[in-house]
This record gives C-alpha cells, sequence and structure tokens, in this order.
C-alpha cells in the first residue's frame, strides 16, 4: 500500500507538471499569457526605443557637422578678408597665426564631437546586445527551471526503484543542446563587444552579421532543448503510468487471490 501511495502521489505531481497549462486555473493561465506578453512588449519596445535613439543620434550628428562646417566657412571668409585688408607685414602675420589657432579650435571641436559620436555608437549597439541576450537568457532560465522539477520527479522514482533511464537519456540530451545554446551565445556576445570597442565601422557590422547566423544557430539549438525536454515529460509520464498500472494489476490480483481463499 505504501508503494501504491508513493506512486500516486508521484503521478499526481508529474502529470500536473507536464500539463500545467492546460490543468491550470484560468486566471493562473491569464497571469502566465500576460507575463510573457509583457516581457515580449518590453524587448519589442527597448528595440524600437533604441531605434529613435539612433535616428535622433544621425540627426544630431548631421546637425552639428554641417554647424562645423558652416563655422570653417565663415571663419575663413573673415581671415581671408583681414588679410586682405591687412597694409603691414606684421598685421598679415597676425592674422595668420589668428587662422593656425581658430584651425586647431575646430580641429579640437571636431575631435571633441567625434569622440562623444564614438560613445553614442557605442552605447546603442550594446543596447541592442543587451536586448538580443536578453531574450535567449530568459528561454534558457525557463528550460531549466522546467530541467529541475524533472530532476526532483526522477529523483522521487528512482528511490522508489523505478528504472528512469529514457527519461535520464532525454533531459540529458536537452541539457546538451542548452548548454551549446549558452557557449554559443556567449562568443556571439564576446565577439560583438570586442568589434563596439574598436570603434571600427567594418569590424562593427562584420560582427552583428555573423552574430546572425550564429543566432540563428543557437535558436535551433534552443529549439532542439525544448523538444528533449517535451520528450523527456511525455516519458516521465509514461513511466509513471506504467507503475501505477502495473500496481493496480497487483492490487486486483492480490484481492482476487484473497477473495478466492476466503471461498
Amino acid at each position: 500500500m505504501k508503494q501504491l501511495v508513493l506512486i500516486l502521489m508521484l503521478s499526481f505531481g508529474a502529470t500536473s507538471f507536464a500539463f500545467a497549462q492546460e490543468s491550470a486555473p484560468a486566471e493562473h493561465r491569464a497571469m502566465v499569457k500576460d507575463a510573457r506578453a509583457a516581457n515580449i512588449k518590453q524587448i519589442k519596445d527597448g528595440k524600437r526605443q533604441a531605434l529613435v535613439d539612433r535616428d535622433q543620434a544621425l540627426e544630431q550628428r548631421a546637425e552639428f557637422k554641417e554647424d562645423l562646417r558652416a563655422q570653417a566657412v565663415e571663419t575663413r571668409t573673415e581671415l581671408r578678408a583681414q588679410l586682405q585688408a591687412a597694409t603691414t607685414t606684421d598685421a598679415r602675420e597676425a592674422i595668420k597665426q589668428e587662422a593656425e589657432v581658430k584651425r586647431g579650435e575646430l580641429k579640437e571641436t571636431a575631435q571633441e564631437y567625434k569622440e562623444q559620436w564614438r560613445e553614442k555608437v557605442r552605447i546603442y549597439f550594446q543596447t541592442r546586445i543587451e536586448l538580443t541576450f536578453e531574450r535567449f537568457a530568459a528561454h534558457i532560465e525557463k528550460a531549466n527551471q522546467v530541467d529541475a522539477r524533472i530532476v526532483s520527479v526522477v529523483t522521487k522514482l528512482q528511490s522508489a526503484g523505478v528504472d528512469t533511464t529514457e527519461v535520464e537519456a532525454s533531459l540529458a540530451a536537452a541539457r546538451v543542446n542548452t548548454s551549446a545554446t549558452q557557449e554559443l551565445m556567449r562568443t556571439v556576445r564576446s565577439n560583438l563587444e570586442s568589434a563596439v570597442e574598436t570603434g571600427s565601422k567594418e569590424k562593427v557590422r562584420t560582427a552583428f552579421n555573423d552574430a546572425k547566423v550564429d543566432s540563428k544557430e543557437a535558436s535551433q539549438s534552443l529549439k532542439l532543448a525544448y523538444l528533449d525536454i517535451r520528450k523527456s515529460i511525455a516519458e516521465l509520464k509514461a513511466l509513471i503510468e506504467t507503475e501505477e498500472k502495473q500496481i493496480e494489476e497487483e492490487e486486483v490480483v492480490k484481492a482476487t487471490t484473497t477473495v478466492e481463499t476466503q471461498q
């Protein structure tokens, strides 16, 4: 009877776990759905805002370049007029020195803005990186949570002497794919961040193009991990149902034998 109670408890826990979405109250399912929708919306809003910030930065850059060009033209025109109006060698020399100073000031202003622009570009790409990896991190975390719950049920079954080899094999396969996803995305992230830090347009462009290919591969690995997890859940449910059926049959045989003996 103890074993029967144990198996029934495990059966209840595992089947509830495997079909949580189907058996959960409508209110709970709605909460889960809303949480997922909010997470997706947050990521989409982040991407949208990043694009808005990029466009604004590009507009500011264009305005600054135009303003700097206008200042250079104005300064050059003014100094040329002064040089033409100068009547002595000393006056012309003073104007030339003034021109050198102003050219230096313009170069410094341009360099300062160039550094500011590089920082804006770095922040923009860093934001893109964070948004991309936030999505993968959420999926991996979910897979790990499900993994832990399966292990909990498997441990209980093993303590009852049940062979869980197939379930463990499927779970191991899921972990291989999950680890592959994590390792690949760590490499992608490192490559992207390194490229962004260099400030090289070509390196950044190449890194993001490579990241698109690698992200597809990571998505495929993650998909396989989820398929393996679903397989392990199905095997776990089938295993419990088999054990439960076997015990029920044993109980029937026992009851039948008892009745026959009494007769």
